[in-house]
């Protein structure tokens, strides 16, 4: 329906949404599954601090609009005694049907309504022994935005301006607030809201010369409800999959080196197919692997159909893309197609319209697979297996029974930020999909660099078979060696 070239094509999609919704609820009362799910919104902070051991925290980042910092929270110090912040509930006016409901809201020193156009951060943490959550107050989303801008600009040079260690400005900005609150903690179990979920926190440089990895032990997370009832770890036979060196172009186009034709090759990807496959059959793990014109989309899918394979692990190296929302580009005048360095022939393309222009973000965020630019060139195609793997078709797979998902591939963790609902991309569609852990990327990523990070992390993990320990002791080991840039693109989500 996504692709369907018809007048009445949005309403049919509301009519279908409104039906899996109905249907989703009697999922519920069927389902243990769901109803497991759907506790999840009847804890309490108390039952993520049952989870906490001496010397850890949680942090719950929030936001929300409000006529200004002061107004809205008070001082940095008064938000530390208290736990009451302003939720979505309590805008001036709310819609009900044909009825408004006013709500009573400050005015300023003038004596006019507030302008509701400040986004406030704050954290909610929490530590083993807290007596009550604290509200503290860290920034408003525009002095974020005036550090890392509101481009996509994600350059050798900028990058290590935002993270090297002559620059702390986003650390004392996002961080430094929360130190008083963190004295004696050691691990951090946080969950990014917002701008934030565009920031690499291990790389945040402190005025003493030391990043925040070195002081912390950082586990970000989807939300801090993950440590509630935490199932215990099992003893299950590995296996994996891993995807690599693909070839972009249909059988009837040959490969174009400097690619022209849409989607480049990348050598570096079948290296570290081929290094990372000898990593796991060296420690006797059951290993498939894709690659050239085999690394197809229908075989990622196979993977995860109901006889299919469930690999504990999953790596896919290739290209990664998430494209911004079109209206916005269009106010700002954009006239160019493409993302990053791909740029496409022939304007209006198949492609083009079904996800550059889609007004859905899962379908604008996806990873690319064998024989994907036919699609550029198309004025129609199919809508699924035409090498196009997005967000929205991860979504509704059932991936539950794979541990790890490793997304080597260029800005996999973007996507259209939904106020409190997060990111809508890769990383939203993965956990829909039941992925316990994400590895994945915010910035693009250098070739030979990110193929030393990711077997080096396979080399910790054979070994310790701890995904978070082996993660931070390679990020350890490669900024030893290599400026931020360079590895503190990926994140590792839980």
């Amino acid at each position: 329906m996504q692709g369907a070239e018809i007048e009445d094509r949005e309403q049919k999609i509301t009519e279908l949404e409104k039906q899996t919704n109905e249907q989703e609820r009697k999922l519920v009362r069927l389902s243990s599954e769901f109803v497991d799910i759907r506790n999840l919104f009847d804890y309490k902070w108390e039952d993520v601090q049952k989870a906490l051991k001496p010397g850890e925290a949680a942090i719950e980042f929030i936001y929300f609009k409000s006529e200004s910092s002061k107004a809205a929270v008070g001082s940095r110090q008064q938000q530390s005694d208290t736990t009451n912040v302003i939720t979505r509930e309590e805008r001036p006016k709310q819609s009900a049907g044909n009825n408004e409901i006013a709500l009573a809201s400050p005015r300023n020193d003038e004596g006019k309504p507030p302008r509701n156009d400040v986004i406030t951060y704050c954290a909610l943490l929490i530590t083993h022994g807290s007596k009550k959550p604290q509200t503290i107050r860290l920034f408003e989303e525009n002095e974020l935005q005036a550090i890392i801008g509101k481009t996509s600009e994600t350059g050798y040079r900028f990058i290590n301006s935002l993270y090297g260690l002559n620059s702390h400005a986003l650390e004392q900005l996002i961080w430094q607030p929360l130190e008083s609150a963190l004295a004696g903690i050691n691990t951090v179990y946080f969950a990014p809201v917002g701008v934030l979920n565009k920031i690499s926190f291990a790389a945040l440089s402190k005025e003493s010369g030391k990043l925040l990895c070195d002081e912390y032990n950082l586990h970000q997370v989807s939300t801090t409800g993950k440590l509630i009832n935490q199932e215990a770890k099992t003893e299950t036979k590995l296996t994996a999959t891993v995807f690599g060196g693909i070839d972009y172009n249909p059988d009837t186009v040959k490969h174009d080196p400097d690619g022209e034709q849409g989607w480049q090759y990348l050598s570096g990807t079948l290296n570290e197919k081929e290094r990372i496959e000898k990593q796991f059959k060296t420690n006797k793990i059951a290993c498939k692997s894709y690659s050239g014109k085999e690394a197809k989309e229908e075989r990622f899918k196979e993977l995860f159909a109901e006889n299919g394979s469930h690999p504990g692990i999953l790596h896919v190296s290739t290209h990664g893309f998430f494209y911004p929302d079109p209206e916005k580009l269009r106010k700002q005048n954009k006239d160019e197609v493409g993302s990053g360095d791909i740029k496409f022939r022939g304007s209006i393309g198949f492609g083009y319209w079904m996800f550059v222009q889609n007004k859905n973000p899962m379908m604008r965020s996806g990873l690319v697979f064998a024989g994907a630019n036919k699609v550029w060139y198309e004025d129609w195609g199919r809508t699924n297996d035409e090498g196009v793997l997005t967000a929205y078709e991860v979504s509704n797979l059932n991936m539950k029974n794979t541990q790890l998902v490793v997304l080597s591939a260029c800005e996999t963790g973007l996507g259209d930020i939904k106020g409190s609902e997060g990111v809508y991309g890769l990383q939203r569609a993965f956990k829909m999909a039941g992925v316990k852990y994400i590895i994945m990327s915010l910035w693009q990523v250098a070739d030979k660099e990110t193929e030393e990070f990711m077997t080096t992390f396979y080399t910790k993990l054979l070994k310790q078979k701890d995904i978070r320990k082996a993660f931070n002791e390679t990020q350890a080991e490669m900024r030893d060696k290599y400026d931020p840039y360079y590895w503190s693109a990926f994140v590792l989500i839980e």
